[in-house]
Formats: C-alpha cells, sequence, structure tokens
C-alpha cells in the first residue's frame, strides 16, 4: 500500500485541501492512539535509549542533549518513525473514509 496523506487523498478524490487534511489528521492521530504497533516502536526505541545510557554507551541524558546532536538527531527519527508508522496504519481508513466524502459530495473518486 503506498503512503497516503492530504495530498494523496486531495488528487484522488478531488477534495478541497481543508477536508483532506482533516481526514488524514484526524486518522493518523487516532491511529497513533489505539493501535499497539506505534506504541510499541516507541516503547521499543526508549527502552533501546535508557539501556545504551545505563550500560555507560551514551552519557546521561541531561548531558546528551546539550553536547551532542545525536540525542535530537535520535529523537527526530524516533518520532517521525511514529507518525510514519500511524500514517501507515491509516491508510485504509483514510482511503475508505474520503470516498465516502466524496460521494457524498458529489465529486469523483
Amino acid at each position: 500500500m503506498p503512503y497516503i496523506n492530504a495530498r494523496h487523498l486531495q488528487d484522488r478524490f478531488q477534495l478541497p485541501p481543508a477536508l483532506a487534511r482533516d481526514i488524514a489528521g484526524e486518522r493518523t492521530r487516532q491511529a497513533l492512539l489505539r493501535r499497539w504497533q506505534p506504541w510499541a516502536w516507541l516503547a521499543g526505541w526508549t527502552i533501546l535509549l535508557a539501556a545504551t545510557i545505563a550500560v555507560g554507551w551514551l552519557p546521561p541524558l541531561h548531558e546528551l542533549w546539550h553536547r551532542q546532536p545525536f540525542a535530537l538527531l535520535s529523537m527526530i527519527f524516533v518520532l517521525y518513525g511514529w507518525v510514519g508508522l500511524g500514517r501507515w496504519l491509516a491508510g485504509p481508513a483514510m482511503l475508505s473514509e474520503a470516498a465516502a466524502k466524496a460521494r457524498r459530495l458529489g465529486l469523483r473518486g
């Protein structure tokens, strides 16, 4: 399944941009909060980071945050992965809701 976002919904179902963003945002939020896979992703990376600090491979977070860009880059990676996983899981729900809205509005799709 392709990566579904608001632009994809706009192009495929001829929805207004605000409605497409609303569908994509709401379905992504629901997938992130109600599915176990995003939480497993977040917990796994949190445990890995905590384990590397505990073992001594990385300095404590307060030092890591101020002295090394690794912490910021790893947080960006983890959060983008979390949102990406949520978008991927929400894809079918986004498509079905966009198709229903397009039918209701009388748009092609």
